[in-house]
């Protein structure tokens, strides 16, 4: 969101959005175990069937000294019986109706394996707003800490900077219905929110004078303090915060005025204000943490919040291990052998990139553990599309429904449990065919 002048290096594919396009479309179906088993049974199968067919044909012509006619009606019949052509039939009927049971459940395959996938997995990676946690985020409490600001100016400022913005997302609207009679203040430079940044800033007239302020992830923030006692002070605040399950925001000024992208780089901050928000739990999200774990399935939290608060979060979900964390920003500075250790050591990756989540998926399949990942955004797309068992939110994104093998109809990571009993019931009946 925002506005920007921009010199145009690349076209299409050549593009990060074309190549992030590319990789979607770039879809190799996987066969899950059931599929492989069919497919070797049938194969050897055939491949007897061949051999057969020669043996008949030689002990026919040279031994029995039968017409063409009969031995040709010989080999048919005996392939009819040796190659089971009713097995495929029967395990995409059995498939089929498991579809509709699962649609039953507000469960929609998008790949009709995708039923037997439900029953194989060893890892869920899931996303935490959303999923775990519902939607709605609620304002919790606006803290001054700066006092030459009233809490007047500051609703003025959190109100223009969050007003600003194209897109209101629910940070955003969840700050703008706290603070909706503000009056917005006049903008003369103003840097959108980004993934990479996690902040979003502007200068704006304050009686005439220009004044420039950020807001967003503390940590982000935090580095570019000066590092005194109040910092320090500050940092602990925000960690005892987050370590409560809030959602901690900071809103700081320049000394300076100017662009906000120069300030960032060169200038030092001065803090404002701590905004809390919070969000709760969904219903029933511990009894389906604990049917999942209880069935041998490790959950993984991504998300791109503080790792104290996702922390909170994923243990008051049941979730074990949950005061092991790790930062994206610590993830990217080790070597490929220390990632993959620190990515099977850890059930928390917070504040992480969407191309990070897409590596931590591949290191749990190059470990050979079946792996699923829950999400809604469109920085999700890719892992779910890398994961074994790809699921989205029906609010999520487009692109990011389109790629998942499951859609979750209600937006509810609670239907999960449903799904991987009917996966079990038809994954047993597909092996008994098998067998049979």
């Amino acid at each position: 969101s925002g506005e920007a002048e921009a010199e145009v290096l690349a076209v299409g594919e050549n593009t990060e959005a074309g190549q992030m396009a590319a990789k979607l479309k770039n879809y190799k179906p996987k066969l899950t175990p059931i599929q492989q088993k069919i497919s070797k049974l049938i194969s050897r199968l055939s491949w007897f069937a061949l051999a057969l067919a020669i043996v008949i044909c030689v002990v026919y012509f040279f031994i029995f000294k039968e017409d063409p006619t009969t031995i040709l009606k010989t080999i048919t019949s005996a392939a009819v019986v040796v190659v089971p052509e009713g097995l495929l039939l029967a395990s995409s009927l059995f498939f089929a109706y498991g579809s509709l049971k699962l649609l039953q459940a507000k469960v929609l395959p998008q790949k009709i394996s995708a039923i037997e996938d439900m029953a194989l997995l060893e890892v869920l990676a899931t996303d935490k707003t959303g999923t775990l946690t519902s939607p709605e985020i609620e304002f919790n409490s606006c803290e001054v800490i700066n006092k030459d600001f009233s809490k007047e100016e500051i609703a003025q400022i959190l109100n223009t900077l969050n007003s600003e913005s194209a897109e209101k997302n629910a940070t955003a609207q969840a700050i703008l219905n706290e603070f909706k009679d503000s009056k917005n203040l006049k903008i003369t430079d103003y840097m959108a929110f980004s993934s990479s940044r996690k902040l979003s800033g502007m200068t704006f007239l304050n009686n005439n004078k220009e004044e420039s302020v950020v807001f967003g992830a503390p940590e982000f923030i935090l580095k570019n303090l000066s590092k005194d006692s109040k910092s320090e002070s500050i940092s602990k605040k925000i960690d005892n915060l987050a370590s409560q399950g809030l959602r901690v925001l900071l809103l700081a000024k320049f000394k300076k005025s100017g662009k906000i992208s120069k300030l960032l780089e060169n200038e030092k901050l001065e803090p404002i204000a701590i905004i809390t928000l919070k969000n709760t739990l969904r219903p029933n999200v511990q009894e389906t943490v604990n049917f999942l774990q209880n069935r041998g399935v490790s959950i993984r939290v991504i998300s791109g919040d503080n790792p104290r608060t996702v922390s909170f979060i994923a243990l008051e979900a049941g979730i074990k291990n949950a005061e092991k964390y790790i930062t994206g920003t610590e993830l990217a500075n080790l070597s490929k052998k220390d990632f993959e250790k620190a990515v099977l050591e850890n059930a928390i990756f917070a504040r992480v990139l969407p191309e990070q989540k897409e590596k931590i998926i591949g290191v749990f399949q190059k470990n050979k553990l079946y792996t699923g990942m829950i999400g809604d955004g469109v920085n999700d797309a890719l892992a779910i599309k890398k994961s074994d068992l790809g699921i989205s939110m029906f609010d999520g994104a487009p692109a990011t429904r389109r790629v998942a093998d499951l859609v979750l109809m209600d937006n509810s990571f609670t239907s999960l449990p449903s799904g991987v009993k009917v996966g079990n019931k038809i994954g047993r009946a597909v092996q008994q065919e098998c067998r049979d």
